[in-house]
């Protein structure tokens, strides 16, 4: 699964939806339908380069020093 990693919900979403996948496969390895090992559902979620860092989508997201404290830069 792909989701937006710009946007909270969307993790909140993703972890939820993941444990629904493997809840199920495992009432399948119950049932006997579904052999085990099971595959682990993952998630990738794509941001900007930096999001939420000074310089976001750019190299200098990844630079140091940062300017001051990341989380009082907004």
């Amino acid at each position: 699964m792909e989701i937006d990693g710009t946007d909270p919900a969307a993790f909140a979403w993703a972890v939820h939806a993941m444990e629904e996948r493997l809840s199920a496969c495992a009432a399948g390895v119950s049932q006997g339908t579904v052999q085990y090992p099971v595959p682990l559902h993952y998630t990738i979620a794509e941001a900007p380069k930096g999001f939420g860092f000074p310089g976001a989508g750019t190299n200098a997201a990844h630079n140091l020093p940062l300017e001051g404290n990341p989380g009082s830069t907004r």
